[in-house]
Order: structure tokens, then sequence, then C-alpha cells
């Protein structure tokens, strides 16, 4: 089973609200924040397909990206769940 049609029954997957917050948040445009090596993205989503009901459920997330200065080197940690804290 190929990884994109495992997901099919994911999408569309609705981004409802990002925050990004960067070391140095605060007065930046937000094109610097997204430059920025070290970042953490809270996120709010719909997603279709994990309810047996079938009803989308709504998501939050906390990704990390880290970068250490190499081309190329990117670590992301993601943490996601359904439902509020």
């Amino acid at each position: 089973l190929c990884l994109i049609e495992s997901m099919e029954s994911f999408v569309p997957l609705k981004i409802k609200k990002v925050i990004m917050q960067t070391h140095e948040s605060g007065e930046e445009p937000p094109n610097l924040k997204l430059k920025a090596n070290n970042a953490i993205f809270f996120m709010s989503f719909k997603c279709n397909g994990d309810d047996p009901s079938g009803e989308p459920l709504d998501y939050q997330a906390i990704v990390r990206k880290t970068m250490d200065g190499k081309p190329g080197h990117i670590r992301l940690e993601v943490e996601s769940w359904a439902g509020k804290p």
C-alpha cells in the first residue's frame, strides 16, 4: 500500500491556526521568523479519517524545528493529539 493511498482518508487537512515562536520572538517580520534556525510551531487542525463515525476530528500539535548550521541538517520533533490538551 502506497503512503499516499493510505493517507487519502485523512485528506483534506484543514489548518485552523498556527503560532510560531522563535528565540527572538517579538518584533521581527514574519518572513524573518520563517528563516529562523530554531522554532516551535503550535498548530490546530481538522482531519478526516480517525473517528469511526466518519466525523472530522480536531487535533493539536507542537512541532519543534532545530538546525545545527550544517547545510541540509534539520530535525523536526512532532507531538500531536486529538481534542484539546
